[in-house]
């Protein structure tokens, strides 16, 4: 993953793969959120554990499509989890829903 934010940021980022389809995602702390997918993608392709990646980016890491990271927003950290998740949710509807997206629901499970 490309492009991560050299400073912590809170608010809503997008990895986009090669193709330009993305996964949209939010966090208190998008820097250290994005080195979790990334260690994850890394671990995966290492040592083929997966129980934490994303299935479709499995199958594009598979492919061998790389992704960068893209901050959409950024917010003031203190913004509770709900408000974060609500926003992204607001997000994933702007680029087409999860049947566009790399996300699997438009439930976030973590900030």
């Amino acid at each position: 993953i490309s492009n991560i934010p050299p400073a912590p940021v809170c608010g809503i980022y997008a990895l986009i793969d090669d193709n330009g389809k993305r996964y949209i995602g939010s966090s208190k702390n998008i820097k250290q959120r994005v080195y979790s997918h990334k260690c994850h993608i890394n671990s995966y392709l290492r040592e083929g554990a997966d129980g934490f990646i994303n299935p479709a980016i499995k199958d594009a890491v598979k492919r061998g499509l790389r992704f960068r990271c893209e901050v959409l927003a950024e917010f003031s950290c203190d913004m509770t989890a709900e408000e974060l998740r609500e926003i992204e949710r607001i997000f994933i509807e702007k680029f087409g829903g999860v049947q566009s997206l790399y996300n699997c629901s438009v439930i976030s499970h973590k900030i």
